[in-house]
Formats: C-alpha cells, sequence, structure tokens
C-alpha cells in the first residue's frame, strides 16, 4: 500500500477546504448572472468601439477624397469597414440572443 506513495503517507487535506473549493467551482457551460452582464457590457462596449472606428474611417475617406487622394485608400478603407460592420452584425445576434 505505501509502494505508490513512495513510502511516505500522503496528506489528508481538512474537509473545510476541499468544500470551500468545490463551492466555488462552477462546471464548464455554466453561466451565472454576473457573467451574462458582464458579457452584454464586454459586448456593448466592443459594439461602441466599432462604431466609432467606421465612423473615424468614413471620415478620414472624405478627407481623402477632399484632397484628390481618395482612390488610393478607397478599397482598403472599404474592406476594413465592411469587415466591422459585419462583426458588429454579430454582436448584435448574440445581444439579442442574450436578450438586450
Amino acid at each position: 500500500m505505501f509502494m505508490q506513495y513512495e513510502g511516505d503517507i500522503p496528506v489528508v487535506k481538512p474537509v473545510q477546504e476541499l468544500r470551500t473549493r468545490t463551492r466555488r467551482y462552477v462546471p464548464p457551460g455554466v453561466r451565472t448572472t454576473a457573467t451574462a452582464k458582464s458579457e452584454t457590457e464586454i459586448l456593448q462596449e466592443r459594439f461602441r468601439e466599432l462604431s466609432k472606428e467606421v465612423d473615424e474611417n468614413q471620415k478620414f475617406l472624405q478627407e481623402m477624397s477632399s484632397t484628390g487622394k481618395a482612390g488610393d485608400y478607397t478599397a482598403i478603407v472599404n474592406g476594413a469597414i465592411s469587415e466591422k460592420m459585419r462583426e458588429m452584425q454579430a454582436i448584435d445576434k448574440k445581444l439579442e440572443k442574450l436578450g438586450v
């Protein structure tokens, strides 16, 4: 019997310590209300950031078109805008699922 422990007697942890660790354990895939709120806030914040970035990109294109250099940047910036818009749509769908 002691062979599996290489001659040392195993240390037994107090029951109270085991109880506190298992109380804090949340199985994967289980959400708490605090997690759902923080996820909602994170998604809303990211949506606002993306919206601000889209506005900045559109202003940049307007400034470049007024200087006559829009042709150099139009495809690149429009690609970035469409990518951000797709991410915003995905966030919107997630928020709808969360009931916001």
